[in-house]
């Protein structure tokens, strides 16, 4: 369990990123790859709220860069303390 880390509107995903890279202290996480990462001119990068990410699901043809698989988002689910994904298939 992750506090913080349950913000599931869009706008919370960046915020939760943040969440779960101070209450966890595991090496090479998601979040923590994800937040360090630098690509295409871009540094802003954070893993998405559960609705953000149901959002992309939805516009993943729009988005691109997708491909048939389970995406994490960075919301926890408080009942099981694991985050909510979403399969893009």
């Amino acid at each position: 369990t992750i506090e913080g880390a349950d913000d599931y509107v869009i706008g919370t995903g960046a915020h939760n990123t943040i969440d779960i890279i101070t209450g966890c202290t595991t090496a090479d996480i998601a979040a923590k790859l994800c937040s360090d990462l630098e690509l295409n001119g871009h540094s802003d990068w954070y893993l998405p709220s559960r609705t953000e990410l149901y959002w992309l699901n939805l516009n993943k043809d729009v988005a691109g860069g997708f491909t048939a698989n389970i995406y994490w988002s960075s919301s926890e689910d408080s009942k099981s303390g694991f985050p909510w994904s979403s399969d893009f298939n």
